[in-house]
């Protein structure tokens, strides 16, 4: 069903977007990643979703479960439900579960959407990352989001876990720094 979900997706994407697409090249790995991506719309879940195989799992917010067709879309979507109120450590397990099954993953570190660029990063992705020992592809999406207006989106070199930990500074923060710089 994922399939028949995501080739839907594509089609109205292309439809209602225009696409500029860098460093797809860099979503071809011998092993399973993290796409990092900033989150500025609902849209950048499907946009990023569309770049890569079926093998892709993501969070969701569980308020986005409320709704029966989303509901339905996001059960059938490889989605992992997650409670932004609290430490959920279902979802945790949940997505490191996934993670070493060899599925990529879409997560975006500052939790949620951020419109203005201000919020900060979250210490998700630095946990998961380092406990799976999954690499990161850093993704920058830049539009305006309105219809049949441009996306650029550019997938970063990959960044190997192990050496990103050695950075100074907080993993977090050097992760945003590096998507905001593509």
């Amino acid at each position: 069903m994922y399939r028949v979900i995501r080739f839907v997706g594509i089609i109205i994407c292309r439809i209602l977007f225009r696409f500029e697409i860098k460093g797809k090249e860099n979503l071809k790995q011998d092993t399973n990643f993290i796409v990092a991506g900033n989150h500025r719309s609902n849209w950048d879940p499907i946009f990023v979703a569309m770049n890569l195989g079926t093998n892709v799992a993501f969070f969701a917010k569980k308020e986005l479960y409320e709704n029966p067709f989303t509901r339905f879309i996001l059960n059938k979507s490889n989605a992992i439900k997650v409670d932004r109120e609290k430490a959920d450590i279902k979802a945790i397990k949940d997505v490191m579960r996934t993670l070493k099954n060899g599925n990529n993953l879409i997560f975006f570190p500052e939790g949620t959407r951020n419109v203005d660029g201000t919020a900060k990063a979250k210490d998700g992705i630095h946990l998961i990352a380092n406990r799976t020992g999954t690499n990161i592809v850093p993704c920058n999406i830049e539009s305006s989001y309105k219809i049949f207006s441009k996306v650029k989106m550019t997938f970063g070199e990959i960044i190997d876990v192990d050496e990103f930990e050695k950075l100074e500074g907080d993993f977090s923060e050097n992760l945003m720094d590096r998507i905001a710089s593509l």
